[in-house]
Parts: structure tokens; sequence; C-alpha cells
């Protein structure tokens, strides 16, 4: 959403007492650090466990979150779990606001039919399964085996919504 131009972008995701969120927010806090943007509060909803509890941020952002001339302050949204995105897109169409940028972690069904299609930043579950039956079966054959994380590749998938410029 940086490459694109976008300077004011909105983030929507579940409560950072969950490590991947926290995670996940933190990305969002660094990234803006790292080009010098500022992060506007009042455009970061971290607490919608749910599809509606992310619908009603991204009511409320276009409620409250604009300039002096009715505009809304931010160009480009950032989800941050599936669920997050399951709500925010019903809203975006419902308001016809195509000119929104949007990506979203995690794919889910008709996110390539919807127009824009949907920019999705895809960490794969069937790859996420296989590893961790491989390092069970592993942990199975030397139960005094370390504990270590696996880190996973994720791949964007570019639609159209993330690449819209402000």
């Amino acid at each position: 959403l940086i490459k694109h131009g976008h300077r004011r972008i909105a983030y929507i995701g579940d409560t950072s007492s969950i490590p991947t969120s926290s995670a996940r927010l933190e990305g969002y806090l660094a990234a803006h650090s790292r080009h010098g943007l500022p992060v506007v509060d009042d455009l970061v909803r971290s607490n919608s466990s749910s599809s509606r509890e992310a619908a009603e941020a991204m009511n409320e952002l276009f409620q409250h979150a604009r300039h002096a001339d009715g505009e809304a302050v931010f160009t480009a949204v950032f989800s941050a779990t599936t669920r997050a995105s399951l709500g925010i897109v019903p809203v975006l169409h419902a308001r016809s606001r195509t000119d929104i940028a949007f990506v979203g972690i995690g794919d889910f069904a008709m996110a390539e039919a919807l127009t824009p299609g949907i920019t999705v930043v895809d960490h794969s579950g069937a790859r996420i399964g296989v590893a961790a039956a491989n390092r069970l079966i592993e942990r199975l054959a030397d139960p005094g085996r370390a504990v270590e994380h696996i880190r996973l590749p994720a791949a964007i998938i570019e639609r159209g919504s993330g690449e819209i410029r402000p």
C-alpha cells in the first residue's frame, strides 16, 4: 500500500493479546516507521475479533475519520485477519467505495470474484498443516528434540484492490 502511494492507511485486526495479531500490528507500525509515516491512532482498530466487529470498525472509520470537507482521512485499509476482511469487504461494497485500496491477510473464497478482486497476503493453511504434521512425526521419533520456530513463506496475491492508488 505504501509502495502505491498511500500515507493514511487504516488497520483493522484482532486483539493484540493474540501473538499473531500482535505481530501483525507491530508490522503495520514498523512499516510506517520505516517509511517515515506517522501512525494515526484514530485509524487503528485492534479489537475486531469477529467479522461483525470488523464491519462495525470499518463503518466507524467512515463515520468519524474525516477531514473538515467530509472526505475520509484514509485512502487504504489493511486487514490483519480473514475474519476482519469478511467484515470489511461488504462495508466497502455497500458504500461503493472501490476507490479505497484494500489488502488483507488470509485468502478467502470469492476474493478473486469481487470487483476489484481482493489483494491478499496468503499463508497457505495446507503448507502450515504439512509443516506441523512433519514436525509432529519428528518429535514422535525423537521426543527430546529441541523446540524450534518454523517460518513458512507467505505470498502476496495481487488482484486489484491493493494496487489502487490514492
